[in-house]
């Protein structure tokens, strides 16, 4: 047996197999007695020698490197003796182990992508191998869900992409995780494209298109996948925050959050609506922050448009109260059809528990001109 630099011993087996038995090195002073040593004494390191079982933890703090040296990195922090063939090392590089924790997590770290594996041959011994089947052994995975709350069904989204919708479970599940094929116009999509209506916005989504009046009308008319599932005699393929609508009432871009477009069979929602789909008008309700906004828009066709929004928190309740108004004049490309529309969207919202609110809301809308189809 021969003792080489770095605390490795270096032993010929019968089989001509190179073995590497890698102890650490802990120096430290004999001190002679006087009296009669006890059997426990002898050949043994003071009591001060400090060493770590498999539930004690320790700080570890090896950066990726060779196998072999990483090895020994390890056996300086933990005091365990690792046992291996000279030349599995070899060729091989380990990621490294950083933290605190026991010696079999960070060894399990240390391995990690190696190809290696180990086996306890004593209390704070091991062995290592090749992993069985060519599988490498990984180390932990730690799987942590977002912070903080997810929105509520009727948030509002920033942007002109949805993440998630609300008129299938009326809950914030996101798309992705929904089976149906969902469309959402959010209300940053609705300003920038200056949609006057809902034959207007739903042009952004794929399978959807205009109805019998158009592009322009006094009816929120369109056709999902061939079907009409908003016509003049429906009043089941169309929904205001998840509530039974009408497409004869054409509730104002101005009043709308976004619009949800459901495309396929959605009776199990809607009812008894076409096997088109279904449309959901979300409508503006109140937040928790304070706020107040004001838009001019113009146009042609004598078009002017004048909407003011405003949002007001009441104390430290969690109720809060928004007052949505608009005021419209203008033509289409139809001859004789200007329109005066004049709306207001009162609402209040009660937090009665953590998890539960009220929210009433209240769309007034006068319309003076002539309707077409």
């Amino acid at each position: 047996m021969k003792r080489t630099p770095g605390g490795r011993y270096l032993m010929a087996l019968l089989s001509s197999t190179a073995l590497v038995l890698a102890v650490p090195t802990t120096a430290w002073s004999t001190e002679r007695t006087d009296g009669p040593m006890t059997p426990g004494q002898a050949g043994q390191p003071p009591a001060s020698t400090k060493e770590i079982s498999q539930n004690t933890v320790a700080r570890f703090d090896i950066p990726a490197q060779p196998v072999g040296s990483a090895l020994d990195a390890f056996i300086q922090a933990s005091g365990w003796q690792v046992g291996y063939p000279a030349d599995l090392a070899l060729g091989r590089t380990s990621p490294g182990v950083t933290g605190t924790m026991t010696p079999d997590a960070a060894l399990v770290r240390l391995l990690a992508g190696t190809g290696l594996e180990y086996r306890m041959t004593g209390e704070k011994t091991v062995a290592l191998a090749v992993a069985q089947g060519g599988a490498m052994r990984l180390g932990p995975i730690t799987i942590e869900g977002a912070g903080g709350t997810t929105a509520a069904a009727y948030d509002p989204i920033a942007g002109d992409k949805a993440d998630y919708a609300s008129t299938l479970t009326r809950t914030s599940v996101p798309i992705r995780e929904t089976p149906n094929s969902i469309g959402v116009v959010t209300k940053d999509a609705i300003t920038a494209s200056g949609a006057l209506n809902l034959p207007q916005m739903a042009e952004r989504i794929a399978g959807v298109t205009y109805g019998a009046s158009g592009a322009a009308g006094n009816l929120d008319y369109v056709s999902i996948r061939g079907f009409g599932v908003a016509g003049q005699n429906d009043f089941f393929g169309i929904a205001e925050n998840g509530l039974r609508g009408s497409t004869f009432h054409q509730t104002d871009p101005a009043m709308l959050e976004r619009v949800e477009i459901i495309k396929g069979p959605t009776s199990i929602i809607g009812g008894a609506v076409e096997p088109g789909g279904f449309v959901n008008r979300t409508v503006k309700t109140p937040l928790d922050e304070n706020f107040t906004e004001a838009t001019l828009q113009s146009g042609t066709f004598d078009l002017w448009r004048a909407a003011a929004d405003a949002n007001m928190t009441i104390g430290k309740s969690g109720a809060a109260v928004r007052l949505v108004a608009l005021a419209h004049t203008g033509g289409e490309f139809v001859d004789d059809t200007d329109r005066d529309r004049y709306s207001l969207l009162p609402s209040i919202k009660f937090d009665i528990g953590d998890d539960t609110t009220i929210t009433t809301f209240l769309n007034l809308q006068h319309e003076k001109g002539r309707e077409y189809m």
